[in-house]
């Protein structure tokens, strides 16, 4: 079983190299690293360059366009693993995540998909991360599930390469750099448990995410995250699913009520952070409902050449 390790980077070389010097540490090291590189500078380059990275292939992709999703699909063209695990270049993998991969495929081979925790650097503080996945309980993720909530998150996930080909990889609207900024990996999750499949959350498998974000860059990560929330439900609202949209109003029902809580309780914590979601949702969903185009893959075919070493 080829297991090929994919991050897509923007500007983050000195994470990148604790992230790559995480993975090389592993107690199974990776077939191959695919790193897709839309950064400024040539920094990145050369510190893929650099490195010793023994037997793992490291395979380095310059790309000319921004965007993470458009990012990993090039990565997955060019990658030749039978699992794809995917991470961020500001995570540091637990030393066993791949061995733990291994053996979470070997245990489920019929599903799809794995995630699992996302946790705080050691010696950080919780409450300035958003969106950290820290639940010990596994469980599956199904068609059933919450699509604005699947505990999916794209800095710890493994996806069959035959499950992700099927759905068309990535969306390019979602993630950073895209049109909808934010909720790749949530979009990736819907279209996988619409195609049929299971995933697994499994808190087995768990990563450190960096703790390089202040206060203010994460009002900012909240409002696109919840911008991307509102164009997930409006994008396929357009295209006659409701769920999501049912989901969405729930969750604005329950934010408008702490706007009003908060006034009248004179907490401005709460105020604040209902306002940037209430915007975020509602101004998401408008630019949702407004795309017609897809924006996922069409079958892959290997153009992009790779540098490898």
């Amino acid at each position: 079983m080829k297991i090929s390790v994919l991050i897509a980077t923007c500007n983050r070389a000195t994470l990148l190299r604790k992230c790559i010097a995480s993975l090389l540490e592993n107690t199974r090291q990776a077939d191959e690293i695919v790193i897709a590189d839309q950064s400024d500078g040539p920094e990145t380059k050369a510190l893929v360059e650099e490195l010793d990275a023994g037997p793992t292939l490291l395979r380095y992709l310059r790309m000319d366009r921004r965007g993470k999703s458009r990012a990993l699909n090039e990565a997955i063209k060019l990658s030749s693993g039978d699992l794809l695990a995917l991470t961020d270049d500001d995570v540091e993998v637990d030393r066993h995540w791949l061995e733990t991969i291994e053996a979470l495929h070997a245990k489920h081979p019929g599903v799809a998909a794995f995630c699992g925790r996302v946790l705080p650097e050691p010696d950080s503080d919780p409450s300035t991360y958003y969106n950290l996945v820290t639940s010990t309980q596994p469980r599956w993720i199904t068609r059933r599930a919450n699509p604005l909530a699947p505990a999916f998150c794209g800095a710890n996930i493994v996806v069959r390469r035959s499950a992700m080909l099927e759905v068309g990889g990535y969306n390019v609207h979602f993630g950073p750099g895209g049109l909808f900024r934010n909720n790749d990996d949530g979009d990736l999750a819907y279209r996988l448990t619409r195609h049929g499949e299971e995933l697994l959350y499994a808190p087995e498998m768990f990563v450190y995410h960096s703790s390089w974000r202040g206060e203010t860059d994460t009002d900012a990560l909240k409002l696109e995250y919840t911008y991307s929330l509102g164009a997930f439900a409006g994008y396929y609202m357009r295209r006659g699913h409701l769920r999501p949209s049912l989901y969405l109003a729930k969750k604005g029902l329950f934010k408008a009520r702490q706007l009003v809580l908060g006034f009248l309780r004179r907490e401005r914590p709460k105020i604040v952070d209902a306002r940037i979601q209430l915007r975020g949702l509602s101004g998401g969903f408008c630019k949702g409902l407004a795309v017609s185009e897809t924006g996922t893959m069409p079958t892959p075919a290997r153009s992009s050449q790779p540098e490898d070493r």
